[in-house]
């Protein structure tokens, strides 16, 4: 994998063109606000950092994209605004460990046979692009034990039963607003 442009602008950090690690800051970073302006592709065993990240805001503009095999973009604790592409081929579009802030009016896309397009144990999502799980048991927002919130007016998607779940064994208000909605089975 690689970045075919110096894709990720950091605050006081020197970019140098056409290298991978001028471009991807090694893990942890912390509280940092990140610019994703190309194609970043699995830097770093997801398409863009770790879950010891904690803190950081990333940006990914409208002609950027994003990449992983396993996950698109993965952290403990952190903010999204994404105009462009995210891409998982395996679990996770975006996951936030701990908590997930996403802002999304483009695409997020996780292709895996369990994909989830959004998932934290606690997420606060705000739609008006696309989020779409394409696999057998996909959720296209899933989240934990703790409260979280959605905001759509955009399209969520997913090929399974479970286009918003919620953790196994109940306990997300999400996912019992739902089911109240169509009627529970």
């Amino acid at each position: 994998g690689g970045v075919s442009c110096p894709g990720w602008v950091l605050p006081s950090f020197s970019v140098i063109a056409g290298a991978q690690a001028a471009c991807i800051r090694p893990s942890p970073v912390s509280n940092t606000t990140m610019t994703g302006t190309c194609t970043t592709t699995n830097p770093a065993g997801a398409g863009y950092r770790t879950g010891s990240d904690t803190g950081n805001v990333y940006n990914v503009v409208s002609s950027a994209s994003v990449t992983g095999t396993t996950d698109g973009i993965l952290f403990g604790r952190g903010t999204v605004f994404n105009n462009g592409a995210i891409v998982s081929s395996g679990f996770f579009g975006v996951i936030g460990i701990n908590d997930a802030i996403v802002n999304n009016t483009g695409t997020i896309t996780a292709n895996g046979a369990q994909g989830t397009g959004v998932g934290a144990l606690s997420f606060h999502v705000s739609n008006s692009g696309t989020i779409t799980a394409d696999g057998a048991d996909g959720s296209g927002v899933r989240g934990g034990q703790s409260l979280s919130d959605l905001n759509n007016t955009g399209k969520i998607r997913a090929s399974g039963r479970n286009g918003i779940r919620g953790p196994a064994g109940g306990g997300s208000a999400i996912r019992w607003a739902l089911e109240g909605a169509r009627g529970a089975p």
